[in-house]
This record gives structure tokens, sequence and C-alpha cells, in this order.
């Protein structure tokens, strides 16, 4: 550490680590180096002293909630703390290791402490953020609009003709119908449904030859 310049091999030594993950963190600019020739790299002692500055920073804002960043200022540290992801995504950290393992995000290990790239995670959250769009929206909002006009009971089906119709239980064909607000027709004790609305249910399962209940 007396010497101004320090080999990769001293590098990991010194973090009692590997040469593999200090060139990873060199590749992925968390570490600082000048490639001499093809064979030697060397890293500035202030550089390698910094990374521990850095440290310390993350260390007092790790349990802090958190945003994505949105600074354009190109000297705040451009990596998230796993407790800064935790926090951000409201998940165990378990759940997320998974969510970055599938989703590509490379983790950079410093010592003993992990760090996730904030682009990647700040575009990971966005995409997160999202609503998800429900595909039975559209029709639900259909069947709203057929609801709004007179039913007849020539229009309907009775429940026993919907079990053959669609080939699943009473109770089963309540709980889809509800979900997709397919138009009901009650009279005294019986319920009766839209044939337009129950035979749309009928067409689309037969586009997929074999329908699960969930499919409904």
């Amino acid at each position: 550490m007396e010497r101004e310049v320090l080999s990769v091999a001293e590098v990991a030594y010194l973090l009692r680590s590997h040469k593999g993950t200090v060139y990873g963190m060199i590749n992925s600019g968390t570490l600082k180096a000048a490639k001499i020739h093809t064979r030697k790299t060397v890293v500035l002692r202030m550089d390698f002293l910094s990374l521990f500055d850095r440290q310390m920073w993350l260390k007092d804002i790790a349990k802090k909630p958190v945003e994505p960043q949105k600074s354009d200022d190109e000297s705040a540290p451009s990596y998230y703390t796993t407790a800064q992801v935790i926090a951000l995504f409201g998940k165990s950290r378990e759940a997320v290791y998974t969510m970055l393992q599938r989703s590509g995000i490379e983790k950079v290990k410093v010592g003993k402490e992990i760090l996730i790239p904030k682009d990647a995670v700040d575009k990971l959250y966005k995409q997160k953020s999202v609503p998800r769009t429900d595909p039975l929206d559209a029709e639900r909002r259909a069947n709203q609009r057929l609801a709004s006009k007179p039913i007849r009971i020539s229009d309907c089906y009775s429940i026993e003709e919907c079990v053959q119709l669609l080939g699943k239980e009473r109770g089963l064909l309540y709980a889809i119908f509800k979900r997709r607000n397919v138009p009901k027709l009650r009279v005294g004790h019986y319920v009766y449904f839209l044939k337009r609305a129950v035979d749309k249910i009928a067409k689309d399962a037969m586009k997929v030859n074999m329908v699960t209940n969930d499919e409904f």
C-alpha cells in the first residue's frame, strides 16, 4: 500500500478476493485502472482507496427508502446496494436475486458488499411499475354495454344450457360469468345469461382446443 501503483493481483489480495472479481470491477467501471499493455493492468492507490469512500457513502444511505435515481450528475454513484434494491422493490433478498438473475442483471462484488448497476435496476423498476392490463378488460366493457340494453329471456341461456354448452359445473360457471361481467336476467328464482356473451366464451374455448379453468 506504500506504492502509488498496484497490480490486479495486489488489489485482489487486499480485498481478499480473486483477480477475476477485480477485472469485473474494472470492466464495469467500479474501479478505475490503466492498461499498460496487453498483459499488464494497474490501479492507482488513490483509485483503490476511493472504493472505500464510496462504500461508506453507500452504507450511510443503505437503510433509507429509495426511488429510481433521476440525477444527471455524472459524479453520482452508479450502483445500488442490495439493501437499497430490496427497499426499492419491497421484496426479500432471495426474491431480489432471483429477479435480477431472470432479468440478466449482473451483480458486482466489492469486498463483502454486493452492488447492482443503477441504470439496469432503474429500467427494471420502470418496467415493473407499469400496470399490467387484464386481457378480459375489453370483454368486460363489451358485456357492460350489452347489459345496458333491454334483455329478453329468449336472448338467454339457462344455467343448465350453459353447463351443456361449456362442459363446466354450475358453481364454476357462476364464477366465470361474474368475472367476465356476463349480462344476466333474473326471473323469480331463476337466472338466465345472455347468449351472445356466453357464445363468445364458448368460441374462445374452441380456439385453444382445451381450456383450463384459469384460461376462462
